[in-house]
């Protein structure tokens, strides 16, 4: 049985529509662009604005035109025109052999089988979806239904009825089905697109966020925090670690915000990258992210708002290169980049020093100076030997003190110096380890 769509209003149909079709497929239903040759046609209805149901009444009639005259068999009506206007259809439309309003879906296979116009048993699934558009690399996901807002001038309430959100797990497996099928941009829509996971009571939730919106900032920032959080996002490379990055680091403003003196409106917001690691760790901890992203996020978060000056000597560099890790330079400029660029303020000059914090960096990487234990020329074996001690906390502490003296002054990095070095750092208190 060879099927055709027409899908109508928004791409929330879209997605609604390629699930359909998808479920049709599973029963054996060929799909078809062409409506002068399918046996089934569906129209999926929009029922927004009068503009938009007189284009589902044209596409009803002419599939019905297509039934009298053509190959056409069954002429079905769904969606949202025909969940608020079903009596009235139903009698002006005697031509549509099934109608169904959005709440009424799950009976579209039962209804088309029980006219034998599908096959009772599934063939090979085909996936949740089946993509009918121009564009397979550009795709939609909805991750939610309905909507809680009882605006006078807006249907959707009756139409789709009140908003659920889509379990977490069931999102991310649909975008991973949709990557599969070559998607490389993922749309997400629903009707409330903002209200997503306000009605859930999985954990898999970010209420913090909510504390940024219309949070104003100061003279160095355009949007209030919200806004400029999501513009970050977007300029942020498509890399999941910096794009969790750019999402919080700045959650905890709103927890820091301070009147700026003699700035009526303005807020600082001293500490908020130490107390956003914090938070960042809370969270991901409870979206259950792995540990070892959840790691890099915070470190991320936590060293994205310092500001370099041409001033710093060597070791004031070694010294954050130690904290961070080369390893995670990359990361951290990226998300630093992004940053500057989502202010809307003073851009170009942040931009600029960024880029001379990035080449200062660089110069003091290709000297190859110590920046962790395991770069120092005398391991803890050595320290041992030399001390006459067996292994022990003393033994990684002794080596911190070390590398403490060497990030100041690389030069001190070989055997001799460091073993002229261990009596002194013996008798001196920890500062902790610097990595």
């Amino acid at each position: 049985m060879k099927i055709g769509f027409i899908t109508l209003g928004c791409d929330k149909n879209t997605v609604d529509s390629e699930r359909y079709l998808a479920q049709l497929a599973d029963r054996g239903a060929v799909p078809t662009d062409d409506l002068d040759d399918a046996e089934i046609i569906v129209v999926n209805t929009c029922g927004f604005i009068d503009a938009a149901k007189k284009e589902s009444l044209d596409a009803i009639v002419q599939a019905g035109a297509l039934k009298r005259d053509g190959a056409c068999q069954a002429v079905v009506a769904v969606g949202c025109m025909v969940q608020r206007h079903k009596g009235e259809l139903e009698e002006a439309l005697p031509e549509v052999d099934l109608f169904l309003g959005s709440s009424e879906m799950d009976r579209l296979l039962p209804e088309l089988e029980s006219r034998g116009l599908i096959g009772e048993q599934p063939v090979v699934h085909p996936g949740v979806r089946l993509f009918t558009g121009d564009s397979p690399h550009i795709r939609y996901l909805k991750v939610s239904e309905g909507c809680d807002h009882g605006c006078a001038f807006c249907a959707i309430p009756l139409m789709r009825g009140k908003h659920r959100s889509f379990a977490l797990d069931e999102v991310v497996r649909e975008a991973q089905l949709l990557e599969a099928q070559g998607a490389r941009e993922v749309n997400l829509v629903a009707q409330d697109l903002a209200h997503y996971g306000r009605d859930r009571r999985d954990g898999f939730t970010l209420p913090e966020l909510l504390e940024s919106v219309n949070f104003t900032q100061n003279r160095f920032h355009r949007w209030d925090v919200w806004r400029h959080t999501l513009r970050v996002v977007d300029f942020a490379p498509k890399d999941l670690v910096v794009r969790l990055a750019a999402l919080l680091h700045d959650v905890a403003k709103p927890r820091c915000a301070a009147p700026k003196e003699g700035a009526p409106g303005e807020h600082t917001f001293y500490d908020h990258e130490k107390v956003g690691a914090a938070l960042t760790i809370e969270i991901l901890q409870r979206l259950k992210f792995p540990r070892r992203e959840i790691e890099r996020v915070a470190l991320l978060v936590a060293e994205h708002n310092w500001y370099f000056r041409p001033e710093w000597n060597d070791a004031t560099v070694r010294r954050v290169l130690a904290r961070v890790g080369p390893a995670e330079l990359p990361a951290l400029w990226s998300l630093r980049r992004a940053d500057l660029k989502a202010r809307g303020r003073l851009v170009e000059e942040g931009l600029a020093n960024q880029a001379e914090a990035e080449a200062r960096f660089q110069r003091e990487i290709d000297r190859a100076a110590a920046l962790k234990i395991s770069d120092l020329a005398i391991s803890g074996e050595d320290v041992m030997r030399e001390l006459g001690i067996g292994p022990g906390r003393e033994v990684g502490q002794l080596l911190a003190r070390l590398l403490e003296r060497v990030i100041d002054d690389p030069d001190l990095n070989t055997p001799e110096k460091l073993f002229r070095l261990l009596a002194e750092v013996r008798q001196i208190p920890s500062t902790g380890n610097p990595q």
